[in-house]
């Protein structure tokens, strides 16, 4: 296979010179482009690009955030050795027995109203209502009445729903109407009775 003379030319102008020290794909010192904000050699501005002083305020923005919360948590942390420390062994054992019972309650809370979901979930089902996370949370109360009584009135809004939809489908006004008389049909008639 024979190389043309043009194609010749074509490599040749991608090809790099070893006599030049310059690597073309490095920049010589003097930004081509201002502020440093580097452009997309294809001419497509549509990503965002950052300079380098738009990263560094957003790191250093995230940074004080993350700085202030740990500084607030190692603060609470010191306020509740102190607060310890002050105590008397017996005002300890009340301050912790206080802490664990306060943490029981909350996990007897969640476990009770996982429990109330799951039952609702159920009920739910027997109405033939797939109970969503986002059901659940509406329907779910305090306690079993609360639940009982928010599942009952969904009931009855859903069934409500649906019965409405029902009869609206059933007397037509759910569906578009003919207005054309049936005239696409007479003209196609018209049609077969001229080549009979």
């Amino acid at each position: 296979m024979k190389m043309t003379d043009e194609l010749k030319w074509k490599l040749q102008l991608f090809a790099e010179d070893p006599n030049d020290p310059a690597d073309p794909n490095e920049p010589d010192g003097d930004p081509k482009e201002p502020d440093g904000d580097p452009k997309d050699p294809d001419g497509n501005d549509d990503e965002k690009k950052y300079s380098d002083k738009d990263v560094d305020k957003i790191v250093e923005k995230k940074f004080a955030k993350w700085k202030a919360q740990h500084e607030k948590d190692l603060k609470d942390a010191k306020d509740e050795a102190a607060k310890l420390a002050k105590m008397n062994a017996d005002q300890k054992k009340d301050y912790e027995l206080e802490k664990v019972k306060k943490e029981r309650d909350d996990l007897k809370a969640q476990a009770q109203r996982f429990e109330m979901g799951k039952t609702a979930a159920s009920i739910l089902k027997e109405h033939k209502i797939d109970a969503t996370e986002d059901i659940l949370d509406f329907v779910v109360g305090a306690d079993a009445d609360s639940t009982k009584a928010n599942i009952d009135k969904f009931v009855g809004i859903i069934n409500a729903q649906v019965k409405a939809a029902e009869v609206q489908r059933a007397t037509g006004k759910g569906t578009p109407k003919n207005y054309g008389g049936g005239g696409e049909q007479n003209e196609i008639l018209k049609r077969i009775e001229k080549y009979k």
